[in-house]
């Protein structure tokens, strides 16, 4: 995990990035904590330093306040995502999932409503505290066609407002930079495993955001049921383009507050 840190030109002010990474058979309520609080000691530990700069701290109190700010400002957001994760009412059929040993009642499980971001955390923390799953989560970055990272700025994002953020030199105009954003195809993967059993959703940007040909948003589905190993199944996904059998569409939407 890497927190990130980078000062806007012309503004007392920085953007703060936590970028997670990859992680193996983990607690996820753990691992969501850590996440937390990382995040947080970034955003305060910016905030401080940018207003105390000139500030001593050789007897170490400024940095034990911004611990202990962000250990309370962590805990408290993570306990609210929890409750918030634990209310959201997951497909029933999901937990059969975890029983299940047919490949076709594992692709009947899906044929109904979409699920949400909050759904899928919720179904992952019940799947650790009832079955004893464990979590692990896997990315595969990519850019755009023809784009290549080395050109890229250090940062750059598009806005609510549509406008580009820049920070750092390259040789792209804004054009070709917002077409690399637009053509950016990432693949994702989210593994719950107990001893064989292992059960995968993955996803790529293109299909969580509808532009996978002409489908909605969605994520996709496979387990260990496919007669595929854990390993030969991650390795693809790692892979550009991935090759794998048919799996199921999961109608899928981000960031619900549903």
């Amino acid at each position: 995990m890497k927190n990130l840190r980078i000062p806007v030109p012309g503004e007392n002010a920085s953007i703060n990035i936590t970028d997670i990474g990859d992680f193996e058979y983990v607690n996820p309520i753990k691992q969501m904590r850590e996440v937390f609080l990382n995040h947080h000691l970034n955003v305060i530990g910016s905030v401080a330093k940018m207003k105390f700069q000139n500030v001593d701290d050789s007897d170490g109190k400024l940095k034990s306040t911004i611990f202990r700010l962000a250990t309370k400002e962590a805990n408290d957001d993570l306990q609210e995502f929890i409750e918030d994760a634990k209310a959201k009412k997951f497909p029933h059929s999901f937990m059969s999932l975890l029983d299940s040993h047919k490949k076709s009642r594992q692709e009947k499980a899906f044929r109904g409503p979409v699920l949400t971001s909050r759904e899928l955390m919720a179904f992952i923390f019940a799947a650790h505290e009832e079955r004893g799953f464990k979590y692990s989560m896997y990315s595969t970055r990519g850019t755009g066609v023809g784009f290549y990272q080395a050109r890229m700025p250090r940062f750059a994002m598009k806005q609510e407002n549509g406008e580009l953020l820049i920070v750092g030199d390259t040789d792209l105009t804004r054009g070709e930079i917002k077409n690399a954003i637009d053509q950016q195809n990432d693949n994702y993967a989210r593994f719950l495993d107990k001893g064989e059993k292992w059960h995968c959703f993955f996803y790529t940007n293109d299909g969580i955001n509808g532009r996978e040909n002409g489908a909605l948003p969605h994520i996709h589905y496979i387990s260990h049921l496919w007669n595929l190993s854990r390993a030969e199944v991650l390795r693809q996904l790692k892979s550009k383009p991935y090759k794998l059998p048919p799996t199921p569409h999961i109608p899928f939407e981000r960031y619900s507050s549903n």
